[in-house]
């Protein structure tokens, strides 16, 4: 039986009040990781508890939610992140092999925020690396959100549309 107010997902099973606070917790975990008003956060995991968070907490932070497709690929990845400033990127360990070569070649990535029983990316040069499960619990104290400084003009979200086109060029 599933009470009033509470939310399904696979085995997790939270009220609206338990979304709310790890929301503030990772929201004010990104600010004090040096994210600030309009800057990119990625979210490269699947749809899940986890996703819901992150997208309420980065816009809680006063950042831009980026989120990538889980089928996107190393160069990918790495393109996108550039291309986008991303500061910050919330990821799953199961996403380790495709994440942890783009490390390197992503300057503007600050802080990895990593989901999962094994929640340690190996970080590369002065990347943060977090595991959620530490950081919510670090954070447990934050009950409201950061203070705000947003307008109704600020951008919330970017999505890349990555289109392949194909030419066949007769000669």
């Amino acid at each position: 039986m599933v009470r009033s107010g509470s939310k399904c997902c696979g085995d997790q099973r939270l009220s609206y009040q338990d979304i709310e606070a790890q929301c503030n917790r990772l929201a004010h975990a990104l600010r004090d990781g040096g994210v600030q008003r309009g800057d990119r956060v990625a979210v490269y995991l699947e749809n899940s508890v986890e996703a819901v968070v992150s997208i309420f907490a980065i816009l809680k932070a006063e950042a831009v939610f980026l989120l990538l497709h889980l089928t996107t690929k190393t160069e990918k990845l790495t393109y996108v992140l550039n291309n986008a400033r991303a500061r910050g990127l919330i990821t799953h360990d199961r996403k380790r092999a495709t994440v942890e070569p783009c490390l390197g070649q992503t300057s503007h990535l600050e802080t990895v925020v990593v989901v999962g029983k094994d929640g340690n990316v190996a970080g590369n040069g002065h990347k943060r690396v977090l595991s959620w499960d530490e950081l919510l619990a670090q954070y447990h104290q934050a009950l409201l959100p950061p203070p705000q400084q947003a307008i109704d003009i600020d951008v919330a979200a970017l999505i890349y549309v990555l289109l392949v086109w194909s030419f066949h060029l007769d000669s």
